[in-house]
């Protein structure tokens, strides 16, 4: 096996030879390559062995309904294209700030809270559970978690899906909105 993937790197290497500089970054990136692969698994593996200590010492059992782990795919699909999505909103506010830092922190502490970091949406008073709801935070974290755990029905699943497709609806029109001013006014500054 590790004869033939040196012979394949020889004669890619050999292939490549023609142009110099990308014949250097070419062997560089085959290099690390691998090695970012394998630092990755040898990371992942420990972490999975853990676990499964951890879920065996305690005894861990899953709950939930089989359409719980059908619900709970695309919900973690969609929290983080939501996520993503509102990072990139308020990435596109460099337009207009000089500093993003405290944007930033105000939105990191907003999703503390009302994502249910602190404790469970369902242990929080009505008030702040209907602002939470109410806001894209909880449509991130709890909502993904809560389906996973078993703690819902499967309308208010599929009711919890609906919100959390029209939040990332709601951050990719914001999003656009907000680039396109952007650019407008990058480009009115005179760059």
């Amino acid at each position: 096996m590790i004869r033939i993937y040196r012979q394949l790197l020889v004669a890619q290497i050999q292939a490549a030879a023609q142009y110099r500089i990308q014949a250097v970054l070419w062997m560089l990136f085959s290099i690390i390559r691998p090695v970012i692969f394998l630092a990755a698994w040898t990371a992942f593996l420990p972490l999975m062995l853990v676990c499964l200590v951890i879920a065996l010492t305690f005894q861990v059992k899953w709950s939930g309904e089989w359409w719980h782990l059908a619900l709970f795919l695309p919900s973690i699909v969609l929290a983080a294209a939501l996520s993503f999505m509102i990072g990139w909103v308020v990435a596109t506010a460099t337009f207009w700030l000089q500093r993003i830092n405290t944007v930033n922190t105000l939105l990191q502490r907003t999703s503390f809270i009302f994502a249910g970091q602190i404790a469970p949406l369902s242990l929080m008073p009505t008030a702040l559970q209907v602002i939470s709801y109410s806001l894209p935070f909880a449509y991130v974290l709890a909502i993904p978690a809560e389906i996973l755990r078993g703690g819902v029905t499967l309308e208010r699943g599929l009711l919890y899906l609906g919100g959390q497709a029209v939040w990332l609806g709601l951050s990719i029109l914001a999003f656009r909105f907000a680039w396109r001013a952007g650019l407008h006014e990058y480009s009115a500054v005179g760059a």
